[in-house]
């Protein structure tokens, strides 16, 4: 093998530690929105079947952002202590 070679695997290898070590993350901000837009759209759905608009949708998001941030730290410290 040459010099190349080995640098390319070596990148190579280096490329796959990065993405092994940043994969855990990179879903907590698709499941922060989500859980704030679910709850959004489930107080503003309640709202309109029971006729009390806007107070279902307000208790739904703020519940919805505690209840994502919650679960964003949680989920940040879990994987923080597992290495």
């Amino acid at each position: 093998m040459d010099q190349d070679e080995k640098n390319k695997k070596s990148d190579k290898q280096n490329i796959q530690n990065i993405y092994k070590e940043v994969a855990p993350y990179l879903n907590l901000g698709l499941q922060l929105a989500l859980t704030i837009g679910l709850c959004i759209v489930l107080g503003w759905w309640l709202d309109k079947k029971f006729d009390l608009s806007p107070l279902l949708t307000l208790f739904f998001t703020f519940f919805g952002f505690f209840a994502g941030f919650f679960n964003f730290f949680r989920n940040i410290n879990n994987k923080n202590e597992n290495e």
